[in-house]
């Protein structure tokens, strides 16, 4: 840990934002975060691998921040309450295509232009989506200026985490308010996680797509058809193994960076063993009893739009990979607790074992489900 300072509010987020591994910012002028703006200016210079914009407009930012994202960089941007407003469909887009960025709304009084007085009236913005269609974006409201530091590095984490975008609410006393803060220690950006999904060009390898919108009625009809309702569509099918799966992958992640600690209750040899042939007897593909999944798994029982074809593609390469990159793990009785629950552990072997067993098995049910339409 660092030793305590005093920042304003504006200068704590920028501070902590470079510690987290953010690497791109771009903003437009607006008081009361223009001191945000600022901050970024000097700390992307000191960094080889900083990069500051100061844009044309606030829908210019938004719109760069996308490009950053999408090429797997940490990005940020930061406006004031009718600055965000401007920003709203930019916010839309990173989420319909599921790319991760930090949004910091220093928030002013309003409506319209409004003025520099400190506020909180665009709660209802963040926390409803915003912008137009059905979304949700993570929102952190720190009350301090220790909170400002500690959330605006989970902001990232957050995002990254679940490729979505993370809105910081603070407001204008805030922003300029100092307070005493200590930082966390800084993170290596070799050690942020994994982005197999962005565009880095295709040398070597299949060409990737992001898009916020496919369309394609017949093929999105086809896909979430189910014969009846106690079934799962394709589509579902699809988005349960990317979710199941994709809860695995930040312990593989401390895996990779030698952060990880097994659970205490793994040092019980018998336990792990016998945790993991239950698990995989229950998702073989020859097993014909069903089982419930755990509510954390559940797809979504509303349309699934036609992209989950790409999002399953992009999914099974970054699987793919994380199997090549975990290799010199295996075979080591490296033990590991269920993503499902604390008290369900079993190897780092098994664990891929049951991934890829309960992919199987799925599919299967998606291939039935095709026979059962064709009828």
């Amino acid at each position: 840990m660092s030793e305590k300072v005093l920042m304003s509010g504006n200068h704590i987020v920028g501070k902590a934002s470079v510690l987290a591994g953010c690497r791109f910012y771009a903003g437009y002028p607006i008081t009361p975060q223009n001191e945000l703006t600022e901050y970024m200016a000097g700390a992307m210079a000191g960094l080889d691998d900083g990069n500051f914009i100061q844009a044309e407009s606030e829908i210019a930012a938004i719109n760069m921040v996308i490009g950053a994202s999408v090429a797997g960089c940490r990005a940020m941007t930061s406006s004031s309450s009718p600055g965000i407003s401007l920003k709203q469909e930019g916010i839309s887009f990173l989420s319909a295509m599921e790319l991760p960025a930090v949004i910091v709304n220093c928030m002013r009084g309003g409506p319209g232009l409004g003025n520099i007085a400190p506020s909180q009236g665009d709660y209802f913005q963040a926390t409803r989506g915003g912008g137009h269609g059905d979304y949700r974006n993570i929102v952190l409201g720190p009350a301090s200026g220790q909170e400002l530091a500690d959330l605006t590095r989970k902001a990232f984490y957050y995002a990254d985490e679940y490729r979505i975008p993370v809105i910081i609410l603070q407001d204008g006393m805030m922003g300029q308010i100092r307070e005493p803060v200590i930082f966390p220690e800084p993170i290596k950006t070799a050690d942020l996680p994994l982005k197999p999904w962005k565009l880095d060009g295709a040398k070597g390898r299949p060409s990737r797509i992001i898009k916020s919108l496919l369309l394609d009625p017949k093929v999105e009809e086809d896909l979430n058809w189910k014969s009846s309702e106690s079934k799962w569509s394709i589509a579902q099918i699809m988005q349960h193994i990317i979710t199941t799966n994709r809860s695995y992958f930040p312990l593989f992640n401390l895996i990779k960076n030698n952060k990880f600690n097994s659970p205490w209750i793994g040092k019980f040899p018998p336990l792990p063993s016998f945790m993991g042939k239950m698990i995989l007897s229950y998702v073989r593909p020859d097993m014909k009893k069903k089982s419930k999944t755990v509510e954390i798994w559940e797809p979504s029982y509303s349309i699934i739009p036609v992209e989950i074809l790409n999002r399953f593609k992009l999914h099974q390469e970054e699987f793919m990979q994380w199997i090549d990159l975990l290799d010199e793990y295996f075979d080591t009785n490296l033990i590991i607790r269920s993503p499902a629950s604390r008290i369900i552990v079993y190897s780092l072997d098994t664990a891929i074992e049951i991934m890829v067993a309960h992919e199987e098995r799925h599919l299967n049910q998606a291939r039935d489900v095709l026979r059962v339409k064709d009828q």
